[in-house]
């Protein structure tokens, strides 16, 4: 219960009623300074301004390590992993807890991205439990921190035709001018991404697990997980 309010509170989520209600909880269980007390007793919506110093008097009593508001959002990483496994965060809210801080990284941090996607809706076809799919990506985040990732990476592809990974392309000028004339605008529109490459169809995202281990290898430094 600590370490999610204080990710809460770095993220820019946290409530006042969250500071007190976490107060109590840990009152509850036992934990005991002069400054939880009192801010255990605030008044969420009257002493608001009190609510900040007592938590920061709280924490200092209690050895609490704060998240900086200088620190990168790619420095809070561990403290969603820490409450992810021990059961703190179900697997739902441990990804929109990534995406947060891919958004707090102002889209700018590949690593994140990733999560993101998967959060906007771009799951993999070949894509198995959630669960399963955040416990194997903790492996290949721990793995990629080391490694010179393009800022785009997460949007990449790899073709299983030619095995080619990057960017995807747009169909040709040519392909989709038939098939605006055969189908009309909006399947004109729609048409899905091709291989920049060979040009092929069969296209697997970033998101699947497998793809990023092959992109990985293919990198200096890459080839082997931690």
């Amino acid at each position: 219960m600590i370490d999610k309010l204080l990710l809460d509170r770095w993220i820019g989520d946290a409530q006042a009623e969250d500071y007190i209600a976490w107060a109590v909880d840990l009152l509850v269980a036992g934990r005991d300074t002069p400054s939880l007390r009192i801010l255990a007793g605030l008044n969420a919506t009257h002493e608001r301004s009190d609510i900040e110093e007592y938590f920061l008097r709280t924490c200092r009593e209690l050895g609490l390590e704060l998240l900086g508001c200088g620190d990168k959002p790619r420095d809070a990483v561990p403290l969603v992993k820490r409450l992810y496994r021990s059961g703190a965060l179900p697997p739902e809210q441990t990804l929109h807890y990534m995406s947060r801080l891919y958004e707090l990284s102002e889209y700018s941090d590949p690593l994140l991205g990733l999560w993101f996607a998967l959060d906007d809706g771009f799951f993999p076809d070949e894509m198995e439990s959630l669960e399963e799919w955040i416990d194997r990506e903790w492996e290949l985040f721990d793995r990629a921190v080391g490694l010179d990732l393009p800022d785009e990476f997460h949007r990449f592809v790899r073709c299983e035709r030619c095995r080619h990974i990057g960017p995807p392309a747009r169909p040709s000028f040519f392909a989709s001018l038939r098939v605006l004339l055969t189908q009309g605008y909006i399947a004109a529109d729609t048409q899905p991404s091709v291989c920049a490459k060979c040009r092929g169809s069969r296209l697997v995202r970033m998101a699947c697990a497998e793809v990023q281990e092959d992109y990985f290898s293919r990198l200096r430094g890459g080839g082997e997980s931690p």
